[in-house]
């Protein structure tokens, strides 16, 4: 399958604690994959606006690539830092529908 995008995935691993107790929060590390865009539709946005979610874009990458950076919920699409608000797996390929990442002041 040809792939037309890249979209970039960002992973926060989980706090470990070293040898004396303290806790460290892991580097969150990035991941450039390629995906395939797909139309976001009316059904599927009215849906995500319903259930509280925003619809701005969709892509679908490799369901393989996706699982081996821990399901990450934070993308750069086309400049655009996004949540991950849904994830639907169909075989081999993973569809993500993202969102506009909402700030809170900071």
């Amino acid at each position: 399958m040809r792939f037309n995008d890249q979209i970039t995935l960002v992973s926060t691993p989980e706090k470990a604690q070293d040898a004396a107790g303290a806790w460290h929060a892991g580097k969150p590390t990035k991941a450039l994959l390629y995906c395939n865009p797909r139309t976001v539709g009316s059904y599927a946005w009215a849906t995500a606006v319903d259930a509280g979610l925003r619809a701005d874009a969709e892509v679908e990458v490799r369901t393989q690539e996706y699982e081996a950076l821990g399901s990450p919920q934070l993308a750069f699409y086309h400049g655009v830092e996004c949540d991950v608000e849904k994830v639907s797996v169909k075989g081999d390929m993973t569809r993500l529908q993202l969102g506009r990442h909402v700030r809170n002041g900071e």
